[in-house]
């Protein structure tokens, strides 16, 4: 038997092994800790149980489980022989609005992380005329643009409530007559129009909201809705 044949036999011989090995040791156990609270569960089992563990690469497993659109980071680390560990991230609501008798609980990126009953710990939007609220998709509504605005907007309120010079600045946002508005009192509100440019808008608004504390204003409507444009007109 010449070299080149023993050398073809043992490569033979090395990649059967190899394939017994690698068939061997496939993923059982998959084991998720919850790095924060989710309001629905992924399936991990269905991404991971059965993939080899020499084969299983965690960076391209980890991009593929993010498109449910549920998760803010992922981490998977493999544990020989046949276990993974997954650490997740999980977006967070930080508003919700009515749809269908429930409410669609939104991530920062417009994403419905859930559909459950009302949480008076999670700021709402009134108003929005939903038409599509899937878990795990970005919120169909009738102007998506505005929607997001809304969701921007209540960010940027409870952001920034350290340099109001009151209380009474509450991130009660709503869509009225198709304009994004955000409700001080019955009789106050901040007009942002369609929330295009809704950083901009907010900075202008919360200069004459100050300006009117200092002037004891508790009524009116402050309107940032047209560009390069700030007015504060009384309540009619």
């Amino acid at each position: 038997m010449n070299k080149k044949r023993i050398f073809i036999l043992s490569l033979l011989l090395s990649v059967f092994v190899l394939g017994i090995i690698v068939a061997m040791f496939k993923v059982e156990t998959v084991v998720v800790k919850d790095l924060n609270k989710s309001y629905t569960k992924v399936d991990f089992d269905k991404y991971l149980k059965g993939n080899s563990i020499f084969m299983l690469n965690p960076s391209k497993k980890e991009q593929k489980i993010k498109k449910c659109g549920l998760i803010e980071e992922i981490r998977i680390s493999k544990v020989f022989p046949k276990k993974v560990i997954v650490e997740v991230l999980w977006k967070e609501p930080v508003i919700a609005m009515k749809t269908a008798g429930k409410f669609a609980y939104l991530s920062n990126d417009g994403f419905v992380l859930g559909l459950e009953a009302k949480n008076d710990n999670i700021d709402t939007i009134e108003g929005v005329i939903v038409k599509s609220a899937i878990i795990g998709n970005t919120i169909h509504t009738e102007n998506n643009e505005q929607t997001i605005a809304g969701v921007n907007l209540i960010r940027i309120i409870n952001d920034n409530k350290s340099i109001v010079k009151d209380d009474g600045f509450q991130s009660n946002v709503k869509i009225i007559n198709g304009n994004l508005v955000q409700v001080i009192n019955d009789k106050y509100w901040i007009n942002f129009g369609d929330g295009k440019d809704i950083k901009e808008k907010f900075k202008k608004a919360i200069a004459i909201y100050n300006f009117n504390v200092d002037k004891g204003v508790t009524t009116g409507i402050i309107n940032v809705s047209i560009d390069d444009h700030a007015i504060y007109e009384a309540w009619k």
